[in-house]
């Protein structure tokens, strides 16, 4: 019996009831009694319980986007065979030429495969951990969110994707959309558009109307959601996601702030490595990314030849007369798999991500195990400073190139010299080898010692076994009192910028990240809720230029007013801006009060330990 059927009858039944009376029913009456309902009350509270149970059917059937870890594959702790020894770039970027929607045929070998992230939560933190888990994108518009992430690979702006992305998961119709979003629909998802006419939310609506339409004294939708334990939460949850995203529909910092709960403690999570998750027999895969969300990441594939085998037989079994042509064609062509279908999710309170394959690049060589690395103790590649207009920084890779590789490439033979575990063989050390996590990492730079700490800076060394990757470690969020602002409380990190200027002065051999951090707000005549800001200038000096990841970060941008631009969601991001150029690095900080940091600033130099962390393990 379909829920519709089986609860209209009861529906009917339970009208009866209320409308007849106990009695006139043929249930004998019950005396008061105090603490126990009259059987009037115990009818309402069935059937109450039995909409909140068809709400809750609802809500699950029809949620357009959804991630579960019951859904989770199973998954492997070390990948069984050979090492992991992914084929050449270009077969990657050929087999993603004939895919659909990010469906892709592979055949049997190892893959590598570039990936950008997208966070699939809201209101739950970056992901400080490299320990993600494969799980399907499921839902009634999963196919959508997959079409998203396979079409907007290149050439699109990331943050719009986000948005989109967060849009889909509050189940918002085109005519909520924001006008970007709206555009991007239009532009990558015109098929799927028909499909957007009706938001989730109104959905609900209208089935809370059709199931309660024959029980009288029910009250309306919302004010019912306060009854209906966890299912009116969720769908209040829903709802706050579908108002936050109108009300700040030309904020894309502001659905940040709330969306990523920047400022709010991170959940604290332990160190692990990332398993391999079985997305069918003999084929394997994981996602790695030591950062979180909008930053570049690695897929990374395996299937076996008895995968490929086992399809074909699948295949051969299920068909008539030309099995053996069908099994022979599947076997050439290899296994299916929705490589946009699925999400990494690393577990409650903490974001899952979905990504865009970037084929045509080579992995970023600071992601582990991404299969290629830069030689040992040399700094990441450079890449250029941004445009002074804004725009994309120069230098930036585009599709078929590799973002800075200098060691060997990621379907070679992995020839980059010293390349760091996890890079080129089956290892995945997790956090501990990135080279921005715990738990040698010092004040961002990889196996470092502290020199020296006062207030005039910081000087850093690094041992034998760094690769002098310099990461950014930054607080976000301050007490000012130390800093000379007594009365001020605490500063959140906003947005800022990398570049190589100094108080207005390009400085060799330099790398600056300015970070204004937001401490009050105060009303005028154009914008009542005008931020009040303290800014860092954080100097890192006798280091390269800017690391691939960085680049990649601002590239993500796309034209802005500020030239290399940072939301606070990538600099709360532990990310590699730069690398050493020798065995030791000074760091200096200056605060100034407002925005302004040009050469005629009122700058006061700080120790940097106010806005950095020592390390991942004891002060984060």
């Amino acid at each position: 019996m379909t829920l519709r059927v089986r609860f209209t009858s009861l529906a009917l039944v339970f009208a009866l009831i209320l409308c007849l009376g106990p009695a006139r029913a043929g249930f004998p009456p019950l005396p008061g009694v105090p603490g126990v309902p009259s059987v009037n009350q115990a009818t309402k509270a069935i059937v109450s319980k039995e909409l909140v149970k068809q709400m809750g059917d609802e809500f699950n059937l029809e949620q357009p986007l959804r991630l579960s870890a019951d859904a989770e594959y199973p998954t492997s702790a070390t990948l069984p065979g050979a090492s992991f020894h992914p084929v050449k770039q270009h077969v990657v970027a050929e087999l993603y030429a004939h895919a659909h929607d990010g469906h892709v045929r592979f055949p049997a070998g190892d893959y590598a495969i570039s990936v950008f992230t997208y966070c699939m939560m809201a209101h739950v933190h970056v992901p400080t951990r490299n320990k993600f888990r494969l799980t399907p994108i499921q839902g009634k518009w999963a196919d959508i969110a997959s079409a998203l992430f396979a079409r907007t690979s290149y050439g699109y702006d990331r943050a719009d994707v986000q948005v989109l992305t967060w849009s889909l998961l509050a189940g918002m119709k085109y005519s909520e959309l924001s006008a970007k979003s709206q555009h991007l629909v239009d532009t990558v998802l015109p098929d799927f558009k028909s499909r957007l006419q009706m938001s989730f939310y109104e959905k609900l609506q209208q089935r809370w109307t059709q199931i309660s339409s024959n029980v009288p004294g029910v009250p309306s939708f919302d004010a019912a959601l306060g009854q209906m334990g966890d299912v009116g939460k969720s769908i209040i949850k829903l709802r706050d996601m579908r108002d936050e995203l109108i009300n700040n529909a030309a904020n894309y910092d502001e659905i940040v702030r709330q969306f990523a709960s920047i400022g709010v403690a991170r959940i604290p999570g332990e160190i692990a490595p990332t398993p391999w998750s079985i997305l069918a027999p003999g084929v394997y895969a994981r996602m790695l990314d030591k950062a979180g969300y909008q930053t570049p990441g690695v897929l990374q594939l395996r299937v076996t030849r008895q995968a490929v085998a086992a399809e074909g037989v699948r295949v051969a079994d299920a068909g008539r007369g030309w099995q053996r042509v069908i099994a022979a064609k599947v076997v050439a062509s290899g296994i299916p798999l929705p490589t946009t279908g699925i999400a990494g999710y690393p577990g409650a309170a903490v974001q899952a991500l979905g990504w865009s394959p970037e084929p045509g690049d080579a992995p970023d060589p600071g992601v582990p195990g991404s299969g290629s690395a830069p030689g040992s103790g040399s700094a990441p590649a450079p890449g250029e400073a941004p445009s002074p207009s804004g725009s994309q920084p120069a230098g930036t890779p585009r599709p078929g190139e590799t973002p800075g590789d200098t060691g060997g490439g990621p379907g070679g033979n992995g020839s980059g010299s010293g390349s760091r575990p996890g890079s080129g063989n089956e290892d995945d050390p997790g956090d501990t080898s990135s080279p921005c996590d715990p738990p040698d990492n010092v004040f961002g730079v990889d196996k470092g010692i502290a020199l020296g700490d006062s207030a005039s800076g910081l000087n850093l060394g690094r041992t034998k076994k760094s690769h002098g990757i310099v990461c950014l470690l930054l607080r976000p969020f301050v007490e000012l009192a130390p800093l000379g602002w007594p009365s001020r409380g605490g500063g959140t990190i906003d947005f800022g910028s990398a570049s190589y200027t100094l108080f207005g002065h390009a400085t060799s051999g330099q790398v600056i990240i300015t970070a204004h951090y937001t401490y009050a707000t105060t009303s005028t005549l154009t914008d009542p809720y005008l931020k009040k800001h303290i800014t860092a200038i954080i100097a890192y000096g006798a280091v390269t230029a800017f690391c691939p990841e960085l680049v990649s970060t601002i590239k993500g941008n796309g034209a802005q007013a500020i030239p290399g631009w940072l939301s606070g969601a990538e600099l709360e991001n532990r990310m590699c801006i730069a690398g050493m150029l020798g065995q030791t690095m000074p760091i200096n900080v200056w605060v100034v009060d407002g925005d302004f940091t040009g050469s005629a600033t009122l700058a006061r130099e700080v120790d940097p330990e106010n806005f950095l962390y020592a390390d991942s393990t004891g002060h984060m």
